[in-house]
């Protein structure tokens, strides 16, 4: 751990990335859009269901989208510093994970009431908000829950925005509880452990909401195609994260070839164990390879898949590298030959980006369990979005938990085995 004046630099030096992070989208707005396009645009993104796929940049235009994930971290920023959170690698991952998922789902009005029933759980506890703070960032995946009963289940639109916030807060307090012993289902290989538990209650919930006649259809709104110029402002910030490791830091680079060494079992807390600045290398690495791939593979540039690279951004430092993240990539890769699906159709590069979340599979297990354990993401990960109806935004976090329990004690006998002989 770090000592009371480290940990106090520490504090100050990623509070001020989070903040140059929001200000970075907030000028990178203004980019595509004028101000005007960019209000009417975030408008459209408020008052959209955010069911999955629902894709910001289509919606509203990128200019509104980088608006809102602006203002998702600063709303997270603030969260953070008026609970006097300290960051940890946990922390890193959700301020990054709510700035991809603003891409795609989650914006000011549908993830406040989430928060909130995190916050009225830890005073239910008695304890200090400070402790849940991560939890009451990731409990924003439940944010279409909001959006849609408020403007699209029929009811007047007061009536509307009282059930579906009651609805968010109730479903924030409950993964407070819950989130805590999933971790017991996966041992840590999921990197996306609230995604699981809250995975669960939104299953439960959705079903509640069938029982009262509220049956959701999942949408498929996405922006068509690769703007150049998102590619350029994109690279531009993932170079921007690569700067300080080139230029500033005194490390060697043998610090990074160890970070790359990492299994990534949660919780690694790569933050604590090495320089800032290799942190934010292997981040904008991680960003390189998620556009790489989605270029590669023909893939579209949107939100969607957008916020799956950010998603890849986001655990660099917490559990991914690209040494891990490789072969689970080429797993549904892979999976995605078969025959039943379109490698370049935006779930499934989807799949290839969030499914980045079991890469402790592959760092523990080696390369071939890697690619069984995509390749069996992609099988899976397509069906599970039918139990909540697109409303649950970790859809991929919820498969890995579920794969994580089948194919991790499957790894470990076969490990087992081997060294008997």
């Amino acid at each position: 751990m770090l000592s009371s004046s480290k940990r106090e630099i520490y504090n100050i030096f990623w509070y001020k990335f989070f903040i140059i992070f929001g200000i970075f989208f907030l000028v990178a707005s203004l980019v595509f859009n004028t101000p005007t396009q960019i209000f009417q645009g975030f408008l459209k993104i408020l008052t959209s269901s955010g069911v999955l796929l629902t894709d910001y940049m289509e919606v509203g235009n990128i200019g509104a989208t980088f608006f809102n994930v602006s203002l998702m971290i600063f709303l997270s920023v603030a969260i953070l510093f008026f609970s006097k959170t300290e960051v940890s690698g946990v922390v890193i991952a959700a301020v990054v994970n709510v700035a991809g998922f603003a891409m795609m789902g989650k914006n000011p009005y549908n993830s406040l009431s989430p928060i909130i029933g995190v916050y009225l759980y830890s005073i239910f506890m008695e304890e200090d908000f400070f402790m849940y703070t991560p939890i009451a960032l990731f409990a924003t995946s439940v944010a279409p829950f909001v959006s849609y009963i408020t403007f699209y289940s029929g009811f007047p639109l007061l009536e509307g925005a009282l059930i579906g916030n009651l609805t968010g807060l109730v479903m924030g307090f409950v993964l407070s509880a819950v989130s805590v012993n999933a971790k017991n289902l996966h041992r840590g290989y999921n990197l996306y452990n609230n995604g699981l538990a809250m995975g669960l209650i939104a299953v439960a919930t959705n079903g509640i909401l069938n029982l009262f006649g509220l049956n959701v259809v999942s949408e498929n709104i996405i922006l068509h195609g690769v703007n150049p110029k998102l590619v350029i402002v994109m690279c531009g910030s993932f170079l921007a994260l690569m700067f300080g490791r080139i230029f500033i830091s005194k490390t060697s680079y043998e610090d990074y070839f160890d970070l790359l060494m990492e299994i990534g079992i949660s919780p690694a807390e790569f933050s604590y164990k090495y320089d800032n600045w290799t942190v934010l290398f292997n981040m904008g690495m991680c960003g390189f390879l998620g556009i790489a791939y989605t270029i590669l593979v023909g893939g579209n540039l949107n939100g969607a898949t957008l916020g799956g690279i950010m998603l890849v951004v986001a655990f660099a430092a917490f559990g991914v590298t690209p040494k891990n993240a490789i072969p689970i990539m080429l797993g549904v890769f892979i999976a995605s030959f078969t025959g039943i699906y379109e490698v370049t159709a935006d779930g499934i590069v989807i799949a290839a980006l969030f499914g980045t979340c079991l890469a402790p599979v592959a760092g523990d297990y080696g390369l071939i369990a890697g690619v069984i354990t995509g390749f069996m993401h992609l099988a899976l990960v397509t069906k599970t979005g039918v139990l909540h109806s697109g409303l649950f935004l970790y859809n991929n976090g919820f498969t890995a938990g579920i794969i994580t329990a089948i194919v991790v004690p499957f790894f470990e006998s076969i490990r087992l085995a081997l060294t008997k002989r």
